[in-house]
């Protein structure tokens, strides 16, 4: 018999699995040109096709990797075994694609980084320049809106200041530079106008007045030209106005202190007069019978026949033949009413003695029958107590002879004769208790 040696190759499930998924046309094409990513070159930003190509196989070896997952995932759905065998070999099979990928990605960002950065150094450079823009027309005066940048007629939005030539928007400038000229010169008449009114102004609030002939604003000796007020500098203008103003204010105070002076003393004289004369009026209300009441500030008279009253205020302004007038009705009436006053009090007076006089002879008689009534009703109370405490005595008798029994049966108590100590202790303080209730019984008794 004869044997022969074979070499015989055996496939193992993972080679036999990863032959399955290498044998596929796409990934077996695409296993091929691997070796080729390191001389895919992008030379430079402006390298299209060389970006393109790239780009075009990332999203190759991308798909492969996709297709070689999904099909291992397939794969191992039928045992747990089996699956665990294909995500070995699906971590085998991809990485290179995946490191593939991931090595054309770096390039592709490396020049997708710069694109960035050159579109963001060009839209700040823009940026920059569309400020500088803004910033000479806000600096030559122009107003923003909301929407436009203005001055007198001209007027830009923002999209043409973005999008307009240097050379026509410096023209532009020229024309807004020109319109901003104009407007500083008017504004400047403007101020200077303005400045002139104020400063005319400030010359009549400090006392000035503009003469008839309209060229200078005057007081007393003082002046100030027109001329001067249009064209004095700020400080010399301010200086001589206040040099003014403070000789105009002394000049008019001097004035109204000597016109404070003279109406002081006239008011002065005419109080003198009024209390003068209310003095002479207020004495005269006195010697007509009139009395002066302070809380009532007047004067007052007053009885059952009449009622006078003058105020102190009526005194001040009444003219003289009025108060003479009044003075004289008020006098009348007193001395009518004191006379008659005289007669009642004359009256009452004897009316008055009468009735002490009998008031003392009916005192005299009450305070006798008062006495003999006093006595009597004593001597009935007198008896009444004493038969009172009779009855209750009798009453008392039984129990006070009674108790007075237990008394004496207390004391009778014979107390036995003990041999202990304890018994004799015990005895003893039995023998002061029954001293203690009789003397008791005995004290109360005679208290009844």
């Amino acid at each position: 018999m004869e044997t022969t040696d074979t070499q015989v190759l055996v496939l193992t499930p993972e080679l036999a699995a990863e032959q399955k998924i290498t044998a596929l046309e796409p990934i077996k094409n695409a296993l091929d040109r691997l070796s080729e990513i390191d001389s895919m070159v992008i030379n430079g930003i402006e390298d299209k096709a060389g970006y393109k190509a790239v780009d075009a196989a990332r999203k190759e070896f991308k798909d492969i990797a996709v297709m070689v997952e999904g099909k291992c995932k397939v794969e191992r759905e039928d045992a747990l075994k089996t699956q665990k065998m294909w995500v070995a070999i699906e971590k085998k099979l991809s990485a290179p694609f995946r490191n593939a990928e991931t090595a054309l990605k770096a390039k592709l960002d490396a020049i997708d980084t710069e694109k960035q950065r050159i579109a963001d150094e060009k839209a700040k450079a823009e940026e920059i320049r569309l400020q500088g823009r803004v910033k000479l027309l806000i600096d030559n005066g122009c107003a923003f809106d909301g929407f436009n940048y203005s001055i007198n007629e001209l007027s830009i939005s923002m999209p043409i200041i973005r999008e307009m030539e240097d050379d026509k928007f410096g023209e532009f400038m020229d024309r807004v530079s020109g319109a901003h000229a104009y407007q500083l010169e008017c504004e400047e008449a403007a101020r200077l106008e303005a400045r002139t009114i104020a400063r005319k102004g400030k010359c009549v609030e400090a006392g000035l007045v503009l003469n008839e002939e309209q060229t200078a604003y005057i007081y007393r000796t003082l002046f100030f030209n027109v001329t001067e007020i249009e064209t004095l500098a700020d400080a010399e203008f301010n200086l001589q106005i206040e040099e003014y103003k403070a000789a105009i204010a002394a000049a008019r105070q001097a004035e109204i202190d000597k016109l404070k002076k003279e109406q002081e003393q006239l008011e002065k004289d005419k109080e003198e007069i009024r209390n003068h004369r209310l003095q002479v009026r207020g004495e005269l209300c006195m010697h007509a019978g009139l009395i002066y009441s302070q809380s009532t500030k007047s004067y007052d008279f007053e009885n059952k026949y009449t009622s006078q009253h003058i105020d102190a205020a009526y005194l001040e302004t009444v003219d003289s033949e009025t108060f003479t007038a009044a003075l004289e009705s008020a006098k009348a009436a007193i001395i009518t009413a004191k006379e008659k006053q005289a007669a009642d009090d004359a009256k009452e007076a004897a009316d008055k003695k009468a009735k002490e006089i009998q008031d003392k002879i009916d005192a005299g008689i009450k305070e006798a029958a008062d006495k003999a009534e006093a006595a009597r009703l004593k001597k009935i109370d007198d008896d009444a107590k004493e038969l009172a405490d009779c009855e209750k005595q009798a009453a008392l008798a039984p129990d006070k002879e009674k108790l007075s029994i237990f008394a004496a049966t207390i004391h009778n108590i014979v107390i036995p004769d003990c041999n202990t100590e304890e018994g004799k202790k015990i005895a003893e303080e039995v023998r002061g208790l029954l001293l203690k209730v009789e003397t008791h019984i005995v004290n109360k008794v005679k208290a009844l």
